[in-house]
């Protein structure tokens, strides 16, 4: 007689503390030389620039109850921005945000928060391990909060192929919306919390977070005195390998990020399912990095400039 298995529980593969994930990133940016009729403090470095950076990550994560997880996460930044991240809207190693101008090069906390979650079905989906996901099975509906140390762009603004530093595009207009000028302190996180409604099919997110004292400030306001809010819904359709991302703001709040009134990116992906070759798990990754600015600081009179990067990552 046949016997159905039973169905898998929700929960994760374990109730232990987990090494989620590890990672290090190096990149080697040189800036061309360019016209520079003037300049100033904050000006690109008319006569060009070299410079190498370091990134080193930990990620943790801890299961003690089935809808409940904590994360942790440590970091250390190393090296420096090329013509000290200044002189353009958009980073063109977006890795930098990390480095905290002005603060020691020592490991700090990135993450340090809680997850909790309340299924509304029966329907479950498996989780692989991963950076801040502890594996094992979820369910495919559910409400969820996440609260504590975050980065806002962890939860909103997601595009599956633009949207790290460290494995896709470098530049910060193309990995993030730099119209959209979330919290966040001088490495680029902050603390707040995260309401959502999960589906296979969309999602709604609600979050608040502290904002800065001052712009790319390390001091956090209070969420009374000061707070950024943010509503996204989220349609996913069916798989597709195209990317969009459109960007506005008023031009009169920018606060916290960068001044980028206007951003627009598009472009697509070619995979190797094409000609059946299924995807590997990266594991190391070393690639060359081009990128041409017409008119650096959304200025005319400074002649075009050129990055050429090379990046080197590592990961567990």
């Amino acid at each position: 007689m046949l016997r159905c298995a039973p169905a898998a529980a929700d929960g994760p593969e374990s109730h232990w503390p987990m090494l989620l994930g590890a990672q290090y990133t190096f990149v080697e940016q040189k800036q061309t030389a360019l016209r520079s009729p003037y300049q100033g403090r904050l000006s690109l470095r008319p006569g060009g620039d070299r410079q190498t950076t370091h990134t080193i990550g930990l990620y943790t994560g801890w299961a003690p109850v089935s809808w409940g997880q904590i994360y942790f996460d440590a970091e250390k930044f190393m090296g420096a921005a090329v013509s000290g991240a200044t002189g353009l809207g958009a980073l063109t190693n977006g890795d930098v945000v990390r480095e905290g101008t002005g603060l020691k090069k020592q490991f700090y906390i990135a993450r340090l928060y809680a997850r909790f979650m309340l299924p509304l079905g029966s329907a479950t989906a498996p989780v692989a391990r991963a950076q801040d996901q502890i594996p094992g099975i979820e369910g495919a509906q559910r409400l969820e909060l996440k609260v504590g140390r975050l980065s806002v762009s962890d939860d909103l603004d997601k595009n599956r192929y633009a949207g790290a530093t460290r494995t896709e595009f470098m530049s910060s207009s193309l990995w993030q919306n730099t119209a959209w000028d979330y919290a966040a302190n001088t490495r680029g996180y902050t603390d707040g919390f995260v309401l959502a409604y999960i589906s296979p099919v969309w999602s709604l997110k609600y979050a608040m977070f502290r904002m800065p004292l001052y712009a790319n400030g390390q001091t956090l306001e209070t969420l009374a005195r000061a707070r950024g809010e943010n509503l996204e819904l989220t349609l996913t359709p069916q798989a597709v390998s195209t990317i969009v991302r459109l960007g506005w703001n008023d031009g009169k709040t920018d606060f916290a990020f960068t001044e980028v009134d206007r951003v627009a990116s598009f472009g697509g992906q070619l995979s190797g399912a094409h000609w059946q070759r299924a995807p590997a798990s990266v594991r190391a990754q070393l690639g060359p990095d081009f990128q041409y600015i017409q008119n650096p600081g959304f200025n005319r009179d400074r002649c075009p400039v050129r990055f050429y990067s090379v990046r080197l990552r590592l990961e567990y």
